[in-house]
């Protein structure tokens, strides 16, 4: 951080990306705006791993923190492992806004990608909308296939998203 004398740093601070050391690590860091205050991220694994806010850490995935007033960040970081997919998905918890609505950002970091990658929530007329289903990630090729959809369902405790894109 630089300050400058007789300035105050700003109340809003971005997160840029960490470097990675491992070509196997992918880092996954989720921003949003105020409303609604708690999206959270969810990393489903073929392997039946699934991290999220009640789980923080399984199968060499872990999530940093559960940001429930909005913002984030939260960051899923996730060493990959051969012959196993991942599906990365946004969950609206709380119910005071759209997910549609929410301004969210997912910068994807890894030595595989230069520059980074990043995906916006797509700004549909989906009220309902409960989960942004963003992509899938080859464990063995490290390719991100970019899904974009989203669902109504509110199934955030279970594996059914993962198992529904695992083969997109």
């Amino acid at each position: 951080m630089i300050v400058f004398g007789n300035r105050r740093p700003p109340t809003d601070y971005h997160f840029i990306g960490r470097a990675t050391t491992n070509s196997n690590v992918m880092e996954f860091v989720l921003r949003w705006g105020a409303v609604p205050k708690d999206l959270d991220s969810h990393m489903y694994a073929s392997n039946g791993a699934h991290v999220f806010y009640q789980m923080k850490t399984a199968s060499k995935m872990s999530l940093d923190c559960d940001v429930t007033s909005g913002n984030g960040p939260e960051t899923i970081k996730v060493i990959l492992e051969p012959s196993v997919k991942y599906v990365y998905a946004v969950h609206r918890y709380s119910k005071d806004g759209e997910l549609t609505k929410s301004n969210a950002t997912l910068l994807i970091n890894s030595n595989q990608l230069q520059p980074v990658s990043t995906a916006s929530v797509p700004r549909e007329n989906r009220p309902q909308a409960n989960f942004w289903i963003v992509c899938v990630i080859d464990g063995t090729t490290k390719n991100i296939t970019y899904i974009n959809k989203f669902e109504e369902h509110n199934n955030y405790s279970t594996n059914e998203v993962g198992v529904k894109y695992f083969n997109a």
